[in-house]
């Protein structure tokens, strides 16, 4: 994971990024959560969604059975970016949202 978070700040040097979800698996995930919560990225889980709703994180971590379950939640206007940790997932309704697969 240590490496990925390396690839995601490269990602967020690189491009504009509103609002982004990162989609990893459920064994990476807290870990990876927990990094990224300790560079002071501003991220949110599934568990505290209302964080990202209300524009007080910017990166959503799901997990990949998640994914397609929360995205009804979410304003597609807002979401510029999609990273994929591992997998291959395209989520409906974001189909023409970047995607980057690491």
């Amino acid at each position: 994971m240590d490496a990925y978070l390396w690839e995601i700040n490269q990602i967020y040097n690189t491009y504009n990024i509103y609002k982004s979800i990162i989609i990893v698996d459920s064994t990476s995930l807290p870990y990876l959560y927990n990094l990224m919560h300790k560079q002071d990225y501003p991220v949110s889980t599934i568990y505290d969604i209302r964080r990202l709703i209300d524009n007080q994180a910017r990166i959503l971590l799901l997990d990949i059975n998640e994914a397609n379950n929360v995205i009804d939640y979410l304003n597609k206007d807002e979401i510029n970016m999609i990273i994929c940790i591992d997998n291959e997932i395209r989520l409906r309704h974001f189909e023409k949202v970047h995607h980057i697969f690491l």
